[in-house]
């Protein structure tokens, strides 16, 4: 694993349970019954966006 997949990996967690938190908390506030967020695919989009973001601020990787 390089240092920017590792970094794209933490900040993806920390963006992941934020994102979660208010898209749950938006559905409770305009949705009544079943409520679910896909945390897998939110943790892919958060990761996608920081790996492509560090790979272009790290172009070597370190």
């Amino acid at each position: 694993m390089t240092d920017n997949e590792k970094r794209a990996h933490d900040l993806a967690i920390a963006v992941c349970s934020d994102i979660c938190r208010m898209k749950i908390n938006t559905q409770i506030a305009n949705v009544e019954g079943d409520i679910g967020v896909d945390y897998f695919r939110e943790y892919m989009n958060a990761y996608n966006v920081a790996i492509k973001s560090f790979n272009r601020e790290f172009p070597d990787g370190k």
